[in-house]
């Protein structure tokens, strides 16, 4: 399966509440750009994402609405575990028991935040890649429930 691993959107700098900062239209932007691109790779692919796991932060929130405009999915969760400073190995073993637990599962998307998605795709392919993602970027890992173990294969970056 694949696991899509992105960063939202670019917010709003300054804000007294970092959980509500919003997209500024650059944000928007990328989501959009974002968006185009997944469904390219899918179909390259020959795959589909059929479930997302979402920060509850607003700009991730806004983020996903970008993308789930074009996406036919059997289930979103919205995590808590998936903040700036989540927990990376436990969200591993999150996503082993999620995906074990259905069978449907073909690929997944997660939209967060740095430095969490930098310090997951390291943990997920269990090597120290130390990948800074701008906004708006997204990491295709090839990933094998079975071996609890993935290979980047693809990088898409809006501002390149």
């Amino acid at each position: 399966m694949y696991i899509y691993i992105m960063r939202h959107g670019e917010a709003v700098p300054d804000m007294l509440n970092d959980r509500q900062r919003p997209l500024t239209s650059v944000g928007v932007s990328e989501a959009k750009s974002a968006s185009t691109w997944l469904s390219q790779q899918t179909r390259a692919l020959k795959t589909q994402i059929s479930h997302a796991f979402v920060s509850p932060y607003t700009r991730a929130q806004q983020t996903f609405a970008q993308l789930s405009k074009g996406l036919d999915l059997a289930e979103t969760l919205t995590l808590d575990d998936i903040r700036p400073t989540g927990d990376c190995f436990t969200m591993h073993h999150f996503i082993d028991v999620f995906c074990a637990e259905r069978e449907n599962v073909s690929s997944l998307l997660m939209v967060s935040h740095m430095p969490f998605v930098s310090y997951l795709v390291d943990e997920l392919c269990g090597q120290p890649l130390s990948i800074i993602f701008a906004t708006g970027s997204i990491i295709c890992i090839d990933y094998d429930v079975s071996q609890s173990k993935g290979k980047l294969i693809e990088r898409y970056d809006p501002r390149s």
